[in-house]
């Protein structure tokens, strides 16, 4: 875990193995490691995704768009979604038919804003 308190890629990689087994294979890893890197990212010296839900948007938008995976996208961008969310003192309530609903719509690019992923994702924000 990096010093934001956001996952790194081999963070990334252990939740994977730890959800869906050691076959799960990454399609590329220099995907792997934007998508861990999207989130705390700074441009300029400002901080680009500058609350947890725009954060968390991030993350799970790059892994299910990018498909850093062969398998398993979606399934890893929910899941550290709502482990970072968690480290970060937040719990989403939501369902897995809204949460299929919001994944087919970024696979799709329906949803291919970050706000408006956060925006989408803000009616489920809970404080922990």
């Amino acid at each position: 875990m990096n010093e934001s308190g956001w996952p790194d890629a081999i963070d990334l990689l252990h939740l994977l193995a730890e959800s869906t087994g050691h076959d799960s294979g990454v399609r590329d890893a220099g995907i792997l490691v934007a998508v861990a890197t999207r989130p705390h990212v700074e441009m300029l010296g400002t901080v680009v995704y500058a609350t947890p839900l725009k954060r968390s948007a991030a993350l799970l938008h790059g892994t299910v768009a990018w498909r850093p995976l062969h398998l398993w996208n979606s399934g890893l961008g929910w899941g550290a979604t709502f482990m970072t969310l968690a480290r970060q003192g937040f719990d989403l309530d939501i369902t897995p038919w809204q949460q299929m609903t919001i994944t087919d719509e970024i696979m799709q690019g329906e949803l291919d804003d970050i706000d408006a992923v956060a925006d989408r994702l803000a009616p489920f924000l809970r404080i922990r």
